[in-house]
């Protein structure tokens, strides 16, 4: 009987013995460097752990973001009264001319 152990190494640790693949660049990993993602295990190279670009905004971006927000909200806002205010005296206005 053949003994078929594993006869490869870890990349990153050469003292780990490991017949685990990337699935993306073939590499040898081992369970302590592997990053599993929805479409099988990677290695950390291929799985790019990475902050979120929403995370990586500097803090200019921050205030223009933050200042065209409100300037949208007031300008929308003002909009959103003025229809209201017209569309709830337009009944009362008829009633006033029907008078006079």
């Amino acid at each position: 009987m053949t003994d078929d152990t594993f006869d490869t190494t870890c990349l990153r640790h050469s003292d780990i013995l490991s017949n685990l693949r990337c699935g993306r660049c073939d590499d040898l990993i081992c369970p302590r460097c592997m990053v599993q993602s929805p479409v099988g295990a990677r290695c950390p190279d291929c799985a790019n752990i990475g902050q979120a670009p929403i995370f990586r905004s500097t803090p200019a971006e921050l205030t223009t973001t933050m200042a065209l927000s409100l300037g949208a909200a007031v300008v929308f806002g003002t909009i959103y009264g003025l229809i209201v205010w017209v569309l709830w005296n337009l009944p009362f206005n008829f009633q006033i001319g029907n008078v006079v």
